[in-house]
Formats: structure tokens, sequence, C-alpha cells
């Protein structure tokens, strides 16, 4: 029994020992735990501390912030939010187009407000001056309305003098108008038989003037038929041009008298004709085919009577040429095809023919060309125009010129 006892106190006092061992370690655990706990309490303190500090300088930094959107604006006021960067953009975007002077180099609001204040000053300058012009000109206008007044005063006042003087001058001339009326019936009763008599005299002198016309055209018409009776046109001019040399009747060949000493053109027909004394039998034509200085090789075309040959001697004549003098023609109509006027011009002056413009006393030949489609002005006509029913052609014919129609001269031409 008392070993049991012993046992069980030794338990109790082991277990005693246990407890305080337990007791030192939970002891030592709670100071040291205690410290840890200071110290943490200690760092919490410090970034509380250091969080309040930095609250502070977020605040007074917002504040001044919202300070700045207060006075830069372009923010939210019900968010009490900062300055929108966009809205600042747009901002100074209107302002440059408010302000032409601010231009796309200037990026920021403290280089365009002096820009824009300056061009707001400048423009209150201009309004300041425009409105002392304005006042000025209201003054000129109040200064010019009273001077018109003035003068419309002056106006009525001339006015209703000139009507009263109008009114006398209507009495008058209705005076006057009476006295000249009644001279104006007398002097038509006066100048009735003057008037019959003067339509006799205009009707007389009608008809004189009628009579010497009819008695001028009588006239006329006679001295072109004299005129006619004394130039009359001919196949051939009454002296011969030349005369045939020989003749190749082989060959259909001859030679004349006349060559390049003489103007003669290459082309230049001649009518053949006997050259016995008395003797004009046409014999056929003969056409120049080479030109040396004083005589020609001619082809003999168009012979009329093949046992009447041409022969050396027989004579030839041209109605243009002339080897010996200068003449004067006068082209009419119109020239066209193989012989137009310039080359008509150029084949005529080679013979000495000059070409004249107007008709006149030296003029020779009239050529007379076709119908006329355009006038002088080269204007087209509405109906075609005989060269006929020219003036200048009847007043050639009246002065007895040789009228030498296209037709008859391409007889003594080749084109």
């Amino acid at each position: 029994m008392n070993r049991s006892t012993r046992g069980a106190a030794k338990v109790s006092i082991v277990w005693t020992i246990v407890g305080v061992v337990l007791f030192v370690v939970a002891l030592v655990m709670f100071f040291l735990t205690n410290q840890e706990l200071s110290n943490q309490t200690a760092e919490v303190q410090k970034v509380k501390a250091e969080l309040a500090k930095l609250n502070e300088s977020k605040e007074a930094e917002v504040k001044a912030k919202q300070e700045l959107s207060t006075v830069v604006g372009f923010y939210d006021e019900s968010q009490a939010s900062s300055t929108d960067v966009a809205a600042v953009q747009a901002g100074l975007k209107n302002l440059r187009e408010a302000f032409p002077d601010i231009d796309e180099n200037v990026k920021s609001l403290s280089k365009a407000l002096p820009i824009a204040i300056q061009s707001y000053t400048s423009l209150q300058a201009k309004v300041k001056e425009q409105e002392e012009q304005l006042t000025s000109l209201r003054s000129e206008n109040e200064t010019a309305g009273k001077t018109a007044r003035e003068l419309a005063g002056q106006k009525d006042a001339e006015i209703a003098d000139l009507r009263r003087q109008l009114a006398d001058t209507e009495t008058a001339k209705t005076d006057q108008q009476t006295i000249l009326e009644r001279q104006v019936a007398e002097a038509v009763e006066n100048f009735k038989d003057r008037d019959a008599k003067l339509i006799a005299a205009r009707k007389a002198l009608e008809d004189d003037k009628r009579k010497a016309l009819q008695k001028e055209e009588s006239l006329r018409t006679r001295l072109a038929e004299q005129g006619r009776k004394l130039n009359p046109f001919v196949e051939e001019p009454e002296a011969a041009d030349g005369k045939v040399l020989e003749v190749s009747t082989d060959l259909n060949l001859g030679w004349i008298n006349l060559g390049s000493d003489n103007r003669l053109a290459m082309g230049t027909r001649f009518v053949v004709v006997s050259g016995l004394h008395g003797d004009k039998r046409v014999k056929g034509m003969a056409e120049v085919t080479k030109i040396q200085a004083d005589m020609a090789e001619v082809a003999f075309i168009e012979r009329t009577d093949t046992y009447d040959p041409i022969a050396p001697g027989d004579q030839i004549y041209n109605l243009l040429f002339d080897p010996t003098g200068v003449r004067y023609a006068l082209l009419i109509g119109r020239f066209s095809g193989a012989m137009n006027e310039g080359e008509l011009t150029a084949l005529l002056e080679g013979m000495n023919v000059k070409v004249q413009k107007t008709l006149d006393k030296n003029t020779d030949f009239m050529i007379v060309g076709g119908e006329m489609f355009v006038d002088d002005t080269g204007q087209v006509l509405s109906e075609p125009v005989q060269p006929t029913d020219l003036p200048m052609y009847r007043d050639a014919v009246a002065e007895g010129v040789q009228v030498v129609p296209i037709a008859d001269l391409r007889k003594y031409f080749r084109f």
C-alpha cells in the first residue's frame, strides 16, 4: 500500500513539474508574443501616420487641381473633377476659328490667350473707330437732311412761282395760238394756188426728166449699135499675126515665123487661112508645140479639107495675140476649171496683154466667163448672176469694147 502512494506522489510531482514547465514556456511565449505585438503595433502606427500624411498631401493636391480647374474651366462641376484635356483642346480649336491670328503652331492656352487678347483689343479699336465714323456719318446725315429740308422748302417755293408763271404763259399762249391760227388760215388760203402751181411744175419736171432719160437711153442704144458696127467681133483680126514657113505633111507638123522674141506661149493656137491674095479660106488650126527665138514648131489640127492641105505662105491669126503692141483686157464673170482667173491672167500678160480691174478708154477686150455665184466681197448670192447682167458689161458694149466669150477663147489657147 505504501508503494502505491509513493508512485502516485511521484506522478503528481511529475505533472506538477510539467505544469510548471508549461507555465514557464507559456509565460515565455507570452512575453515574446507581447514584444512582437508591440513592434507590430508600432509599425502599424507608423504606417497610419504615413497614410494620413499621404491623404493630406493628396487632398491638398486635389484641392489645388480643383482650384486650377475652377480657373481654367472645362471640367464637370457636378463631380468637381479636374480639367478635361479633350475639352481644352476643343476649346483651343474654337479659339483658333474665332481668332485667325492663332495658327496651328500655338498648342497651349497660355500662348493662345495673349494672341486672342491682342486680336480682341485690335477688334475693339476698330469697332470704336467705326462707331466714331458712324457718329460722324450720323452727324453729316443730319446736316444733309437739314440742308435737304431747306432745299425742299426753296424748291416748293420755286415750284409755286413757276406754276404761277406757267399759268400766265398758258394764258399768253392761248391768245397767241388764236392769233396764229387765224394767220395760218389766211396763209393756207394764200398758198393753195401756189401749191397747185408747184404740183403742176413738179409734174412737168418729171415729164421732162422722163423724156430726157428716154432720149439718153435711145442715144446710148444707138451709140452701142454704132460701136458694134465700128468694132465687130470677127473670127480673125484684119492683119495676120504671122505665116507658115515650112510644112511636114507626113508628121503633120510645121514651122511659123513667130517665137519667144514675139512673146509666144506654149499651147497658143492660130487659125490657118489661105495665103493666096483675096482668098480667106480657113484650112485648120495650128498649135504651138516648141518655141525658138524667131520661130516655133506647130502641130496642125482640125483641118477643114484633106484635099486642101496647109502650105508654106499660109497666114495665121489669133484673136488676142499681137506680136508688136501692148493691149488691155478686162475679165468679167467667173473663171474656173482648167483656166482659172490667175492662170488666164498669167497667159495674157505673157503675150503683153495687160489685165485691168476697171473699164477705161484703153480697154481692147472684155473676156466674159461663166455665171457668178458670189459677189465681189465673197458673199454667196441667193441666185446666180450672169455677167451680161452687170452694168460693166453694158458699159463695155456701149463703148465698143470687143467681147470675147471664154468658150471662143479656148479656140485660140490649149487649156
